[in-house]
């Protein structure tokens, strides 16, 4: 038949109930930790659950490309079989129009339409035709400025599809660019 045998290895002199009871205590240690620092963490991310005032959301849409728009978004197999688990918005892409309101603006720029695009993350994964919708659907609401607020490219391999995909913009007050967390990641950037 066959044997199991087990083996318990346990340091200098300590019984393996101590051990448990060692490792017993620091989970909950750390779970209390935890659970000390979740209402700092909470209130120092509650804004991100409010609209700051002077802001009028004026529509929301998720719009997933795949469906909406009949373009085929991923380029690896297994990326479509991971975007398949239910909640899952890989395919999607979130527009969202707000109404600036600022006390003392220069008259000259009330009605100015800046386009926002953020979190783009180049990784190779999803077709350029999913990321070329995305321009599109900012192009349509005609800005008159763009701003590309970070985190355009995820790997270095991404760096020679970032021009064709940012070429199309259009706006005859310029386009601007930030680095964001991810982009400051890669090696040509420093």
């Amino acid at each position: 038949g066959a044997a199991l045998t087990n083996w318990v290895v346990t340091p200098q002199n300590r019984s393996p109930m101590h051990l448990s009871l060692l490792t017993q205590c620091s989970a909950v240690i750390a779970g209390l930790s935890l659970l000390c620092q979740a209402p700092f963490w909470l209130r120092d991310r509650i804004y991100l659950l409010t609209t700051p005032s002077g802001i009028a959301r004026q529509s929301d849409q998720r719009v997933d490309v795949e469906q909406e728009l009949g373009r085929e978004v991923f380029a690896l197999p297994w990326v479509k079989r991971f975007a398949a688990i239910p909640g899952n918005q890989l395919s999607s892409i979130q527009l969202s129009r707000d109404r600036v309101c600022i006390s003392r603006l220069p008259l000259a720029l009330d009605g100015l339409r800046i386009g926002v695009i953020s979190d783009i993350h180049l990784t190779g994964y999803m077709h350029p035709r999913f990321y070329h919708a995305a321009i599109e659907l900012l192009m349509k609401s005609a800005p008159q400025m763009v701003l590309i607020c970070g985190d355009l490219i995820d790997y270095d391999r991404c760096i020679p599809s970032v021009a064709p995909l940012l070429e199309p913009i259009e706006a005859p007050l310029g386009k601007y660019f930030v680095l964001g967390n991810h982009d400051r990641r890669l090696s040509d950037v420093g």
